[in-house]
């Protein structure tokens, strides 16, 4: 007869330890989905966010460099129109400057006579150091506003020593008779005591003694 198999010993579902068993398994696996569940819409809502957030900072980023770039523009364009404004009032300043330069240069040339003229000319065809700083490429050095200034400054210079000169030379030159009664006759005349007519028909003595009468009338009357 043969020997009987021992009996290996199982847990029956059916039974009461089997079932909690299989309730707690049931529990956690529940539990562990829903964890799942919770976790995977907390990473969505999340990605949600800084995405969102990561969008605006882009175009809060292409905003300011939109402005950055229209105030550029804006500065070059208002460089630019105030660069053609400053052009503007310095082109009229200069021409300003050029009517004044031709203004006081005609004002200069035109308060000579012709023998001051001639004397001017042949001064400075005589003076060597202005021939050597009128040469051509010394002239090109400077601008019209400072070759009009030299030309003034030679006028004036010119006729400060023409003035001069004629002044020392009637200093050191009697007058004449003719200049004596012309100065009394004018002075005479001023003073309204007669007429140019009237002083003609008298003789040199007469005019100068009526002369001498007339200054020591004059002072009289300055000093009361």
């Amino acid at each position: 007869m043969p020997h009987d198999l021992p009996l290996i010993g199982v847990h029956i579902l059916g039974s009461d330890e089997g079932i909690i068993q299989q309730n707690e398994l049931i529990d956690l696996v529940t539990k562990l989905t829903d964890r799942v569940l919770t976790l995977e819409i907390d990473l969505q809502q999340t990605k949600k966010v800084y995405s969102t957030t990561f969008i605006k900072l882009i175009m809060k980023e292409i905003e300011f460099k939109t402005e950055d770039i229209s105030t550029a523009e804006t500065l070059v364009y208002i460089r630019r129109s105030a660069s053609k404004e400053k052009a503007v009032r310095l082109q009229e300043q200069l021409d300003e400057e050029e009517r004044q330069r031709i203004a006081r240069v005609h004002k200069e040339a035109t308060s000579f006579n012709f023998d001051e003229w001639e004397d001017i000319q042949a001064t400075i065809e005589a003076d060597e150091e202005l021939a050597l700083r009128i040469q051509a490429e010394e002239m090109e050095k400077y601008s019209k506003a400072k070759k009009a200034r030299m030309l003034v400054d030679l006028i004036n210079q010119r006729k400060r020593h023409f003035a001069q000169r004629k002044a020392k030379e009637r200093r050191n030159k009697p007058t004449t008779e003719a200049q004596q009664r012309t100065y009394m006759s004018n002075y005479v005349k001023h003073m309204g005591s007669h007429t140019l007519q009237q002083l003609k028909g008298l003789s040199f003595d007469e005019l100068k003694n009526l002369f001498e009468a007339t200054m020591k009338r004059v002072k009289k009357l300055l000093l009361q």
